[in-house]
């Protein structure tokens, strides 16, 4: 009886685990893509006020990024 409770936590831990891997891969890709945007407009912009957005913008996704990268090795 205890086994099978021990097998089960075991394979709900996994699965788990795998759909945690699932959204981190699925929000780096989410980052990867804030920050090409982020590079695009701010390549493109032409009012001087606005080239701070952009690098903030740009900034902040690479941020999430890093961050999602760590997070995504420390549990695989």
């Amino acid at each position: 009886m205890q086994e099978e409770i021990i097998k089960k936590t075991a394979q709900e831990s996994e699965t788990d685990r795998n759909e945690l891997i699932k959204t981190l891969i699925f929000d780096i890709e989410s980052a990867k893509n804030d920050m090409e945007v982020a590079r695009i407009n701010f390549n493109r912009v032409y009012n001087p006020d606005d080239i701070d957005i952009y690098i903030y913008k740009l900034r902040s996704a690479e941020s999430r990024y890093t961050k999602l990268i760590k997070k995504l090795k420390s549990i695989s």
